[in-house]
């Protein structure tokens, strides 16, 4: 799962997908999100890395 989501987030550019404003909210040790934090993909990053040949 970790390398799904490292993957994803190396690769794609997100955005949030409402305009409702984030609060955090304490829950136990954790600092979460007040609702559902969705996230739309808005565009595919291109890969900048260099080539060695």
């Amino acid at each position: 799962m970790k390398l799904v989501l490292a993957t994803l987030l190396r690769d794609r550019a997100f955005t949030l997908a409402s305009d409702r404003p984030i609060a955090p909210v304490r829950r136990g040790l954790t600092i979460v999100p007040s609702h559902h934090l969705r996230l739309k993909a808005i565009e595919l990053r291109v890969n900048k890395t260099a080539v060695l040949q």
